[in-house]
């Protein structure tokens, strides 16, 4: 018999694949190991001694559902780009991208996908893919056990997370005074010290956007619910509460690790700024500085709006649970100290237009 389920990724990602096919589509979906093309594990399937690249064209000739984990290391391999076109081919193949850790909506145009792809840290888009695989699969967990390998796998991939960024700050690039670096050097590293700072308010922005819709949705719902309790169920209001408290959790968790990221690449913008003011330069290249200087000004500057923003929806959120006041206190915090750490960046960007 066939596999069901093909898991086409980066062999990079293992750690939280891995996550995924336990918790997601094993424990928390009802399928066996046994059920699942990942090539990253013998026990799903794939034998030593077998031929692996006829083991996967099988694999998804058969299956029913694809799952494609997206990050940068899938969109540079081969092996990954294959099986995508492969599943591709067929028309009657369920196909569901999933979004890694680091990989946004605006960067997946190059995969010309059929349908939306999914964050993995997302609690409704887990919900929806549990729910296609009972459908697809004709296969039933209860509701207790999905929600608890659901909520195992979110806290598992965020300490995971926490502990690649941890690594890799400590490992950071750092200025190396020893070396001497001409005036064109340091303009390279300016210009890419501004990018990276962009590209992070950028990631905030549309995190931002995202979980301020569901903010708003989840206001309405809690600020009904606190007004007249009677008319909900208990499972109705379990159900919104906890949805309410995941998402802050993880916009919490976001800003947590992307506050750290955004000072470090804005230290050093500074620094190599300063290092360009030690130098005789032509009026184009100032020029050139302070225009995309204005750009990182005004980019931050539109975030700090939208933060202010959410911080008003914030407040008017109903305190009708323990989990949700915790959950509402973290992002009350994260968020200021967000609005502080951008409002640092604007004031020191601003006195080096001035300089």
């Amino acid at each position: 018999m066939g596999k069901k389920v093909f898991i086409s990724h980066s062999t990079n990602d293992q750690q939280i694949v891995s996550l995924f096919v336990d918790q997601i589509i094993c424990s928390g979906s009802g399928l066996s190991i046994e059920d699942v093309v990942y090539t990253s594990r013998e026990d799903s399937g794939i034998i030593n001694g077998d031929d692996i690249p006829l083991s996967i064209k099988d694999g998804i000739k058969d299956c029913m559902l694809f799952f494609m984990m997206v990050s940068d290391g899938y969109k540079k391999s081969e092996v990954c780009l294959n099986e995508m076109g492969a599943a591709w081919m067929r028309d009657d193949l369920v196909k569901k991208i999933i979004l890694l850790p680091g990989v946004d909506f605006n960067q997946i145009g190059w995969l010309m996908s059929l349908n939306k792809a999914t964050k993995i840290l997302d609690s409704s888009g887990l919900d929806a893919i549990h729910d296609q695989i009972e459908n697809l699969l004709s296969i039933k967990v209860q509701t207790a056990t999905w929600n608890r390998c659901k909520d195992a796998f979110i806290q598992k991939v965020m300490e995971l997370i926490s502990s690649n960024t941890e690594s890799s700050e400590t490992g950071s690039d750092t200025i190396d005074d020893d070396d001497e670096m001409d005036l064109l050097d340091i303009r390279d590293k300016f210009d890419e010290s501004i990018h990276d700072s962009i590209e992070i308010i950028n990631s905030l922005s549309g995190e931002l956007g995202d979980y301020s819709t569901r903010l708003n949705i989840a206001t309405t719902k809690l600020n009904k619910i606190s007004a007249n309790p009677k008319g909900y169920s208990t499972t109705q209001i379990r159900g919104v509460l906890y949805k309410c408290a995941n998402d802050m959790d993880y916009l919490s968790y976001f800003y947590e690790t992307k506050i750290p990221l955004l000072k470090e690449k804005f230290d050093h913008f500074i620094e190599y700024a300063s290092m360009m003011n030690q130098f005789p330069c032509s009026d184009e290249i100032r020029d050139a500085n302070r225009t995309a200087t204005k750009t990182l000004i005004d980019n931050m500057i539109g975030t700090k709006d939208e933060i202010t923003n959410l911080k008003n929806t914030i407040a008017e959120l109903a305190d009708i649970d323990k989990t949700l006041k915790k959950s509402k206190n973290r992002l009350v915090k994260a968020n200021q100290q967000l609005l502080d750490a951008i409002s640092f960046c604007i004031s020191r960007a601003t006195d080096y237009l001035m300089s």
